[in-house]
């Protein structure tokens, strides 16, 4: 069962992406199962460390989570929702360590979510508009910061 498209329109307003149902449960195999555990697991530990802004902590988890998804599940509405995640957890963890390379890795992740999102039926217009502002301020900041002879 796939979640309604207008979900995702959310995303970038919320603190995190909530995650999803993970297919049919009945219909599901026992490594399926396990898989959407182990996701499930994943997302929510990166949830918690991304609360007590551990965000470094958030980021591993995320990326746990979402080669789970990726290598296991192919669920590209999870998919999505992680890779909006991890975005946010580098985000916040450059506002926290001024690491450049975090908003780096947050345009990345935004710019494969754009990428995947017009390849698939999953994402609305609005939701690549949403991630293309996000890059948009992304690009800003890392001006910003280079500006200030920061690596």
């Amino acid at each position: 069962m796939r979640a309604p498209r207008a979900w995702v329109s959310l995303l970038l307003t919320l603190p995190l992406v909530p995650l999803i149902v993970l297919g049919d449960a009945e219909a599901a195999q026992p490594v399926l199962q396990d898989a959407e555990t182990r996701v499930r697991t994943k997302y929510n530990e990166g949830s918690t460390l991304y609360s007590a802004a551990d965000y470094t902590g958030a980021i591993s988890a995320f990326t746990e989570a979402l080669q789970i998804v990726t290598a296991e599940l192919h669920d590209m509405n999870v998919r999505g929702a992680l890779l909006l995640n991890l975005a946010k957890a580098h985000t916040n963890a450059f506002d926290v360590d001024h690491d450049a390379e975090h908003l780096r890795q947050a345009r990345s992740i935004y710019t494969r979510f754009i990428g995947e999102s017009r390849n698939s039926d999953v994402e609305t217009e609005t939701d690549i508009k949403d991630a293309q502002r996000q890059i948009d301020k992304i690009d800003r900041q890392l001006k910003k910061h280079e500006e200030w002879g920061a690596p």
